[in-house]
């Protein structure tokens, strides 16, 4: 059976994510963990939590416990309370459970910037081995008939797809994959032989290739992402070149914590 960890402090934020995860654990036939971690009592910047959310171990486990319940009688679920840094115990049990996918919200949007919920997502994607969806507070459980997937066209691997391709086929999606280029130059031999290749690895997912020319990667996505009606953005979180020097920009960061759609970020 799938498993879906779910990293909750409670908040509406954390809700709509769970809300999500569940209507794809739903469909995917998949467990859900339940995580809250409760910070050590020193000040740390990278808490998941704002001083009004923090809870003691009590009432956590309470919290814990009735959310369970509440989403026991969808899908099969349990909770798990931890206490230490949040960024590095969602890191650290998502690898020791083997979880297939990490759902984590974000105020998405719109929404009021929270540094100390988005440096949590901000670690987790940065750190995690496991593919993390990224779900903004105002995205709606809407059908989803396209993913954008932003690659870089450079060394692709099957493993770090196919979680996209599993969830193209849940969501009955098309992938279309986008390389944004800066100039208007043909697509280098290299890049074109690995497009050529990963539409190979598509297999029985529908998918199409394109190529537009931006100055800012970022900015390109984002344009194409509005035109195309997309409902998800899929890249691949290299822990170096192309995802970590879009991720240092402050446009992809709004992109990744400030989002209107769903982000999946895929690992090498």
């Amino acid at each position: 059976m799938l498993t879906i960890l779910c990293p909750t402090d409670f908040s509406p934020t954390a809700d709509k994510a769970l809300h999500y995860a569940t209507a794809l654990a739903s469909k995917a036939k998949a467990r859900i963990i339940l995580l809250h971690i409760t910070p050590f009592l020193v000040a740390d910047p990278d808490t998941f939590f704002t001083p009004d959310s923090v809870y003691s171990v009590d009432e956590s486990k309470s919290k814990l416990q009735q959310l369970t319940q509440k989403v026991s009688g969808q899908v099969p679920c349990e909770a798990v309370h931890k206490v230490g840094d949040a960024t590095d115990s969602i890191v650290d049990f998502a690898k020791n459970s083997q979880a297939d996918l990490v759902v984590m919200g974000t105020k998405g949007a719109g929404g009021t910037p929270d540094a100390l919920v988005g440096s949590t997502v901000a670690g987790v994607l940065t750190k995690t081995e496991r593919p993390v969806l990224v779900i903004p507070a105002n995205a709606d459980i809407t059908p989803i008939p396209k993913i954008v997937y932003a690659a870089d066209l450079q060394d692709l691997k099957r493993s770090a797809i196919d979680p996209l391709l599993a969830m193209a086929r849940l969501l009955g999606s098309e992938i279309m994959v986008l390389n944004v280029a800066p100039s208007s130059k043909a697509l280098p031999e290299e890049k074109a032989g690995e497009a050529l290749k990963l539409e190979d690895l598509m297999g029985d997912v529908p998918s199409s290739t394109h190529v537009i020319v931006h100055d800012d990667i970022a900015e390109g996505i984002e344009k194409f992402i509005q035109d195309q009606g997309a409902g998800m953005l899929a890249i691949v979180a290299r822990k170096h070149g192309f995802f970590q020097s879009m991720f240092h920009d402050s446009i992809t960061r709004r992109m990744a914590l400030h989002t209107h759609i769903p982000l999946l970020a895929l690992v090498e």
